[in-house]
């Protein structure tokens, strides 16, 4: 099963092992809205598997995760000469809420479900990354 491109979920069902891959590779994995909600979305149906008795969190690529999408949050956008040019954009008190919630509700699906978790990590792992 993917969640979108962002997170694949796959079940080796002879194992009953769980594989959730962050898929954003060519952003090292950054906690984008999109990773954030399919990372969510994906350990909530592996926490909730009573078939299941191992999963693994692991990140595409060169890195698990880069921690926050510094410049999803900055509101970057390349300029006419291929540089960045900041516009600010605010960020609504609800996306940021909703944020911490989401970060705070995964790692305690992790930490608490009642299965054998690990986390593969597979090259860099900062910031906000760091509470998977």
């Amino acid at each position: 099963d993917n969640l979108g491109k962002s997170v694949l979920y796959e079940v080796d069902e002879t194992k009953k092992i769980c594989t959730i891959t962050l898929n954003t590779p060519g952003k090292m994995n950054s906690m984008t809205p999109d990773v954030i909600q399919g990372a969510c979305a994906a350990i909530a149906m592996a926490a909730s598997d009573p078939d299941l008795r191992v999963v693994i969190l692991t990140g595409a690529g060169k890195a698990f995760c880069a921690g926050g999408d510094v410049k999803g949050m900055a509101g970057q956008r390349p300029n006419k000469k291929g540089g960045a040019k900041r516009k600010p954009r605010p960020v609504p008190m609800d996306a940021g809420v909703w944020g911490l919630r989401a970060d705070s509700y995964s790692s305690e699906l992790l930490r608490n479900m009642s299965k054998v978790t690990i986390a593969a990590i597979n090259g860099a792992c900062a910031g906000a990354g760091l509470s998977w």
